[in-house]
């Protein structure tokens, strides 16, 4: 054939070609353009990272940076300014414990111990030293020294991982008590919902945050990652994107099997601690119809149990519009509710 013969059809081919593209891509974003009005209008809105603003002096932190935990307790006192404007004044001893007692009381005389572990509920966020329920527990039982490990975004994990370093350092108290809050499970495997939540707040450079996982054969094993989420896309300003993102999220959070987590963690908090000759007492802080299945399994792993709950859509329970943490007065039940379980099952022994 001639070069050239069949030339004249080849534009008209590559013309429609590209008319087809063109309407293929003009159909795709008309269907992206709905779905994301559709999204809207359903109340959907593209991710605006929580920055988590405070302002606290001295320092600009209550943190420092932590290769088991991620992060721990900058020792020292603190006046912390949220963007609301709340404020309040938090303590924390030399060890990078906020305190639950007046300087120079804590450790005079010497006195058994009383151990707390949790989250930021049981350090007290939102409410000062004196008003957290470590410190109205130290009022409560004065023949035990209470020492607050709990520290804002902790789980169960780093519980247990502050456990085991607390018992190679120092005999074993005469209880331990192990703050817990449903929304645990996703700290615990660090999932995407959860780094979703700690990147924005992240002001410590580089940091690994703990996590402990199931294998197919239902083994735990444990490690960490860095702190950073993987955006999909867009989901800054596209609410189609965000509510992409956000399924995602949620497969995420199903295929990790939190709660399962959750448990085997409280089995192994629970047993080490009794190994130690420690009693260990799990509460839960914040109502939740998934709080007595996880009291009874703690129950079944030889802990005791009480569901200290507070309602937290109860405004008076929370310091709320300043922040959504449990206030003073919930520190106060909490605190009421606890020593409570305590003496009805003779925990301590205050002639010891």
């Amino acid at each position: 054939m001639p070069p050239g013969e069949a030339l004249p059809d080849a534009p008209r081919a590559h013309a429609r070609a590209l008319a087809t593209a063109a309407l293929a891509c003009a159909s795709l974003a008309l269907a992206l353009a709905a779905a994301e009005a559709i999204a809207r209008a359903r109340g959907f809105a593209p991710w605006t990272p929580d920055p988590g603003e405070v302002r606290v002096e001295p320092g600009g932190s209550l943190y420092l940076p932590d290769p088991a935990l991620g992060w721990r307790l900058r020792p020292g006192a603190y006046r912390v300014t949220l963007a609301t404007g709340l404020v309040f004044h938090a303590t924390h001893d030399a060890a990078g414990h906020r305190v639950a007692a007046p300087e120079g009381e804590a450790g005079e005389p010497a006195r058994r111990e009383l151990w707390v572990f949790g989250d930021s509920f049981s350090y007290g966020w939102s409410v000062d030293d004196a008003q957290a329920y470590p410190w109205l527990l130290q009022r409560a039982f004065p023949h035990h020294r209470v020492v607050n490990f709990a520290v804002g975004g902790y789980g169960t994990l780093q519980a247990l991982l502050e456990l085991r370093a607390a018992l190679r350092e120092a005999p074993a108290p005469d209880l331990v008590v192990l703050g817990h809050n449903f929304f645990h499970d996703s700290r615990n495997t660090f999932s995407r919902l959860r780094a979703r939540e700690v990147a924005p707040w992240n002001r410590l450079g580089a940091i690994e945050h703990p996590w402990a996982r199931l294998s197919a054969d239902g083994a735990l094993g444990l490690g960490s990652s860095p702190v950073a989420y993987r955006e999909v896309p867009g989901m800054r300003w596209s609410a189609l994107a965000n509510l992409v993102a956000t399924g995602w999220d949620l497969v995420d959070e199903r295929r990790l099997r939190g709660p399962e987590v959750t448990r085997e963690l409280v089995r192994r908090f629970s047993a080490e601690a009794l190994a130690a000759g420690a009693p260990v007492l799990v509460v839960t802080l914040e109502a939740s119809p998934a709080n007595e299945a996880l009291l009874a399994a703690a129950r079944a792993f030889g802990a005791y149990a009480a569901d200290v709950s507070v309602d937290l859509r109860v405004r008076a329970n929370t310091n709320r519009p300043g922040d959504g943490h449990p206030s003073a007065l919930a520190h106060r039940r909490f605190a009421a509710r606890i020593a409570r379980a305590i003496r009805a099952d003779r925990l301590l022994d205050a002639s010891r």
